[in-house]
């Protein structure tokens, strides 16, 4: 995972420290940078951090938790796993678009607002999302809620991206 050669810290003193102001610092490319939790596009820029930050050092699990309660909810109802429409909202790097395709799940669309998500999503996740769109969807395009319209999503996910 870690084949940019960046190397993480943790800080020492954490104890005081909220949801917005949580930071690391990231040594790459020669440079050490202090990096909060919340500067997405800053993360998604350095190939494969979020993912060895999110899921390596913090343990974060919710991918795997959240999908897991999806699919048991499809089976549930009877339903299949393979004809699920599923709508990645918030879909950042495609940590959840991933562990989907893994599970069996062939239609993936991402959206996410931020647009180094986008890149990262390609960039570490090729060929998980049929599309990825980076919209704010208070402010969707009218060109997108078109081709929304005509996708026509039966399954709506939604993992970490809704914290604030």
């Amino acid at each position: 995972m870690n084949n940019e050669k960046f190397h993480v810290r943790l800080p020492a003193e954490v104890d005081e420290l909220t949801l917005d102001n949580e930071f690391f610092f990231v040594k790459w490319q020669g440079k050490e940078q202090k990096i909060r939790l919340n500067e997405y596009g800053k993360i998604y820029n350095i190939k494969g951090l979020y993912e060895y930050v999110i899921s390596h050092l913090l343990k974060c699990v919710s991918p795997e938790v959240v999908t897991d309660l999806l699919i048991t909810n499809v089976n549930q109802a009877k339903e299949n796993l393979p004809d699920l429409k599923v709508l990645d909202f918030g879909a950042g790097s495609g940590l959840v678009g991933e562990v989907l395709t893994n599970k069996g799940v062939k239609s993936i669309v991402g959206i996410d607002i931020i647009k180094e998500a986008a890149i990262a999503a390609k960039r570490d996740h090729p060929g998980v999302y049929e599309e990825y769109y980076t919209e704010d969807v208070c402010k969707m395009s009218r060109s997108t809620r078109k081709k929304f319209e005509n996708q026509k999503f039966n399954c709506l996910i939604c993992v970490s991206s809704l914290a604030y």
